[in-house]
């Protein structure tokens, strides 16, 4: 399941977007870093195997965790992780747990109680602890499965004002895998990747993930978010909002002398 691409030992892409023309919400990124590329064809050479010395590929819980994590790009923070051995559900757990007021998501599965669970509590507060803004999208079809997420959070947002919890409309498909968290605070954070916040992908799924610590990235990522808002939005109210209809304009003159408007 993964969806990463490592060109010349020196380029990363990596992202929720299979190459097939799908018209759905993607995101990619993109990594010049010798570095980060050494991880990611680790990984794949762990999945291609050395047929000629006598090295099965390994998939699954049969690969080992052997590739660094933590990487320096551009100045920048960015963890590397592969499911199912390098921890990706304790990774997701430990960034929302460092959520200080917003958490934004784009899901296109969610059916992991404990990353469910982590999120529920950043939500609800706690002694002495503000509660966060949650605000997400999930793909209308894999919402409705029993046990998704999305009908936890939506009932939560019944009586929890910091909850906002929504689906794609018919005929439109979330794909992206992704969660911003504090997009405008001091130390905000992107998590993207290949990775539905489901239990298989943690257990079985060949996956990655990536962990980017970049003002710039989140607000990219947030400002793409608010665009999907939008179309989300406008697609479960075709009729729209309520239209403002203005029956007088009044100006007054610019304190300037010359009595003009």
């Amino acid at each position: 399941h993964n969806k990463f691409l490592v060109a010349d030992r020196a380029r990363v892409w990596i992202g929720s977007y299979n190459p097939t023309g799908e018209k759905a919400f993607n995101n990619v990124l993109v990594f010049d870093s010798p570095a980060m590329a050494a991880a990611f064809a680790g990984e794949f050479a762990e999945m291609w195997g050395d047929p000629a010395a006598g090295v099965l590929p390994r998939f699954g819980k049969k690969k080992t965790d052997n590739i660094a994590h933590e990487f320096e790009v551009a100045g920048s923070a960015v963890g590397v992780y592969f499911a199912p051995t390098d921890g990706v559900r304790e990774q997701l757990v430990k960034a929302i747990e460092g959520a200080k007021k917003t958490i934004q998501i784009e899901m296109f599965s969610f059916n992991d109680a404990i990353i469910g669970a982590a999120v529920m509590k950043k939500v609800r507060g706690a002694a002495g602890i503000a509660p966060v803004k949650l605000r997400g999208v999930m793909d209308h079809i894999q919402a409705m499965y029993p046990g998704s997420q999305y009908q936890v959070l939506h009932a939560e947002s019944l009586t929890n004002p910091n909850v906002d919890f929504r689906v794609t409309p018919s005929g439109m498909q979330m794909h992206n895998k992704l969660a911003i968290i504090d997009a405008d605070g001091d130390e905000p954070v992107v998590v993207t990747g290949s990775y539905n916040w489901s239990g298989s992908r943690a257990d079985t799924n060949d996956e990655s993930v990536v962990v980017v610590r970049n003002r710039q990235v989140a607000k990219r990522y947030a400002l793409d978010f608010e665009r999907i808002w939008f179309l989300v939005d406008a697609g479960n109210n075709p009729e729209g909002p309520k239209q403002l209809r203005i029956t007088e304009v009044m100006s007054t003159p610019l304190d300037d002398g010359t009595g003009e408007f």
